[in-house]
């Protein structure tokens, strides 16, 4: 029996990016399904305004709701957080370079 062959060939190639593009196309499919299901989620539990409230920052797909002022200032703050906790990690890690090095 051969060794098998390390080259792939131009069918193996081929057959590799019709696999991703049907991945890929599944993929965006199922994240469509998954905002709007996210999106009535989020409906029911008022974490959004629906629109007739009149939102600030409408999201995508959502037929018109979105965020109003309070909701906006509490994902600010939450960014702002989360970067202020991710500025102090990197500063941590690059104390601790220092220190070794």
């Amino acid at each position: 029996m051969p060794p098998p062959a390390r080259n792939s060939s131009d069918d193996d190639v081929f057959v590799l990016f019709i696999v991703g593009a049907i991945a890929l196309s599944v993929a965006v499919g199922s994240i469509g399904l998954l905002w709007s299901k996210a999106v009535r989620w989020m409906l029911q539990h008022e974490l959004v305004v629906a629109a007739s409230h009149h939102p600030v920052l409408i999201l995508p797909g959502s037929a018109g709701a979105g965020l109003d002022v309070p909701r906006l200032c509490v994902v600010a703050g939450v960014l702002l957080g989360l970067l202020a906790w991710a500025g102090s990690a990197v500063r941590q890690k690059l104390a601790s370079r220092e220190s070794l090095g």
